[in-house]
C-alpha cells in the first residue's frame, strides 16, 4: 500500500509549510489547532509524520506524543511507523462507545486490574487509552488528574511519571475539544458530545446511598459502579495514609 502525503493546494495556500505561530502565544497548542483543523477539512486521508511535523513547526518527539494521544482517543490510526490515517473527530465518541461496550457489557464484571493494566512501562498511549477509560470504567464525566495518577499508578510506583504524562495528555485532549477543565482544580470534564451511552450488563441493581452520596451520575445506581468506585477510593485512602518522606536539617556545629 502507497503511502503519500495529501495536501490540497487551497490548503498550501491556507497554512504555508514555514509555519510559525504569532509572537506571544503557546507554539504547541496553536501547532495542535491548526494541524486538527487543517486534517478536520480532509479526513481519512494518510498523511506522513516527518511533513506534518516540519509543516506545523513541532518539535518531533511532541508531535508523535500527539499523534499517539489522538491515536488512542480514536481520532486517527498509525498506517506505519511515519503514517497515519485522520479519521475525525467524530469518531471519538464511537471509539469511546466500543470501549463501553467491552468494559460494561462484555467484561462487566472483571476485576479493575484486569480492566487497568498497570506495568512497569508507562507510555503515552496506554496511559490515554486508561484515562478516557476511567470515565467510563466509574461512569464519571468528571475526574480528578492527580486521583487518576494515583489509581493507575497503584502497583508500579511510578506516580510522578504517571502524573507528568497525564497532565501532558490531558492538554491535547482539551486542546481539540474533547475535555475541559472544571472550576474545580485539577478536576477534568470529559464533554457531552463525546461521553458514550453507558449500558451494562446488569440493568436491574439497586441504588448504592454511598455512591449517591459521592457525586451521582446517571446509572451510578449500578453495584459494578458502585464497587469500582469503592475500589478507586480505597486506593486513594492508601496513598493518603501512606507515611511521607521528612527530610531533617543536619545539625551544625559552629
Amino acid at each position: 500500500m502507497n503511502y503519500y502525503y495529501y495536501q490540497p493546494q487551497q490548503m498550501m495556500q491556507m497554512i504555508p509549510i514555514q509555519y510559525a505561530a504569532p509572537k506571544g502565544t503557546d507554539n504547541f497548542r496553536t501547532s495542535i489547532i491548526y494541524l486538527v483543523d487543517t486534517l478536520e477539512r480532509e479526513p481519512k486521508q494518510n498523511y506522513t509524520i516527518t511533513q506534518l511535523c516540519n509543516r506545523f513547526g513541532f518539535q518531533r518527539r511532541r508531535f508523535y506524543d500527539v499523534v499517539n494521544v489522538l491515536e488512542s482517543a480514536g481520532c486517527c490510526q498509525k498506517t506505519n511507523v511515519d503514517c497515519f490515517t485522520w479519521l475525525g473527530l467524530k469518531n471519538v465518541k464511537n471509539h469511546l462507545q466500543n470501549l463501553n461496550d467491552e468494559v460494561n457489557q462484555k467484561f462487566a464484571g472483571a476485576d479493575l486490574n484486569e480492566i487497568f493494566y498497570t506495568g512497569d512501562s508507562v507510555t503515552i498511549s496506554n496511559l490515554t487509552l486508561q484515562f478516557l477509560l476511567s470515565f467510563i470504567a466509574f461512569n464519571r464525566p468528571n475526574l480528578d488528574i492527580k486521583q487518576i495518577s494515583n489509581f493507575l499508578s497503584r502497583n508500579n510506583n511510578r506516580f510522578k511519571t504517571t502524573l507528568c504524562k497525564l497532565y501532558q495528555i490531558s492538554h491535547i485532549l482539551e486542546v481539540v475539544g474533547i475535555i475541559s477543565k472544571t472550576m474545580v482544580p485539577g478536576e477534568v470534564l470529559l464533554k457531552e458530545g463525546f461521553f458514550p451511552q453507558i449500558k451494562v450488563k446488569e440493568s436491574h441493581d439497586q441504588l448504592d446511598l454511598g455512591s449517591l452520596l459521592s457525586r451521582p451520575v446517571e446509572n451510578l445506581g449500578s453495584h459494578i459502579f458502585s464497587e469500582r468506585w469503592s475500589v478507586f477510593n480505597k486506593v486513594q485512602e492508601l496513598n493518603f495514609t501512606r507515611a511521607p518522606i521528612l527530610m531533617y536539617p543536619s545539625l551544625v556545629t559552629v
